[in-house]
């Protein structure tokens, strides 16, 4: 006679679950804020390791509060409206280092900003006394400012002038228009040389003054940092969802605990521990059921027939698809991660097809399937029947 499985509502997911316990932990566990947030930064050919605290690109805001851009495959940040590009940037220190983009082909600009990093969380490591600042005046007239002990010039066409010097200037307020930008003081000889513009390219050195502490504990726990979008606070985002602080806390595990279940559970599922349910008396695992219906295209049947008309054919035969590949005997067959979240959330993915999954070690229904899988060239009589997915083995002794 041929075994019915039915499923109520609660339990369609939960059988879903079952199909996929051979599954490996980071294909059906890892929280997509979490790798979202574990790709760097990406543009261009750069090499550095821009993650927290920037987001922008391929990382979503949630990733850092900083907001990156790739322009001519240069990734760039704006700090208080002026534009920078980043030469470095060091995780470990949290140091960055930039250089104005508008200054980055010559100093002639038409639009005169400041380097300021008032409010900002990138500030200058006061700690080392290694920038000053240098000031640029843009004059309609090649008459240096009276206040300039050393200055160097460069034409910017008619009737325009730069004056720059490398030395503090007092207040000024004739009719130049003012830039302060700081460069490394070891470049203040590259001005004096009138070699300004290698000067700017050089850049300056900032530190990130956010939340350095709780970013370092939760790395250190496994976790990657990012932002509650909620409050604008910290967060870290782990493989088994986010939490306020760290990935562990106390003895807790960072993995997922094995599902349990009561005696009460184990009687209705195996119908009071009938020999009907027994592997090879009738009875058959649960991957090796889903794994039939689906072959014999009636995976239908193993919803409950109450619910036949509340339900979406295609979301259903999605997750057993998803389930039944998720518990191939090879594992490069797998879907990662990004996969089972793309095929869940994208209506037209087309899904790989589903070969037989793995009832018994060395015992399958398909053998040609096992040997182009395992590329194990051995004899397949006279195998023992061991199970390699355990929860697909319906016999349960007592403890």
């Amino acid at each position: 006679m041929k075994p019915k499985l039915t499923l109520h509502p609660s339990s369609f997911i939960f059988v879903l679950l079952l199909i996929s316990t051979n599954a490996p932990t980071y294909l059906c566990e890892n929280d997509a804020q979490y790798i979202n947030c574990s790709n760097a930064f990406t543009c261009g050919d750069t090499k550095l390791d821009l993650r927290y605290p920037f987001s922008g690109g391929n990382r979503d805001s949630y990733c850092g509060e900083e907001k990156l851009t790739c322009e001519e495959r240069v990734p760039k940040i704006t700090i208080n409206d002026a534009k920078y590009r980043i030469l470095d940037w060091r995780n470990t220190t949290q140091t960055i280092t930039v250089a104005r983009d508008d200054y980055w082909d010559n100093i002639c600009v038409s639009d005169y900003k400041n380097s300021t990093f008032d409010n900002a969380h990138f500030q200058y490591d006061h700690q080392y006394n290694d920038l000053r600042n240098v000031t640029l005046f843009y004059c309609p007239s090649d008459s240096a400012p009276s206040i300039l002990t050393e200055s160097y010039r460069e034409s910017c066409g008619a009737d325009k002038f730069v004056f720059y010097t490398p030395l503090p200037v007092p207040p000024y307020s004739g009719n130049c228009a003012v830039v302060v930008t700081p460069i490394f003081e070891t470049n203040a000889s590259l001005v004096r040389e009138n070699k300004i513009n290698e000067a700017l390219r050089n850049g300056f050195e900032l530190n990130w003054e956010g939340d350095n502490g709780e970013c370092e504990k939760c790395s250190n726990s496994g976790g990657e940092c990012g932002v509650d979008e909620g409050d604008g606070g910290f967060q870290c985002f782990c493989e088994d969802g986010p939490r306020s602080a760290t990935c562990k806390v106390g003895n807790e595990s960072l993995t997922l605990e094995p599902l349990q279940f009561n005696l009460a559970t184990l009687k209705a599922a195996t119908n009071n521990f009938s020999d009907e349910n027994r592997i090879g008396k009738g009875g058959f695992g649960e991957v090796y059921k889903v794994w039939r219906q689906w072959r014999d295209q009636t995976w239908l049947d193993i919803l409950d027939p109450n619910i036949k008309e509340n339900y979406s054919e295609f979301e259903v035969t999605k997750c057993i698809q998803i389930g039944l590949l998720c518990v191939q005997q090879n594992p490069d067959v797998r879907p990662t991660m990004t996969n089972v979240l793309s095929y869940f959330s994208s209506y037209f993915n087309e899904l790989p097809s589903s070969q037989e999954p793995a009832f018994f070690l060395n015992e399958r229904s398909n053998p040609t399937i096992f040997a182009q899988e395992s590329n194990i060239n051995q004899p397949i009589n006279n195998c023992i029947p061991f199970s390699t997915n355990k929860m697909s083995v319906s016999e349960f002794l007592p403890r």
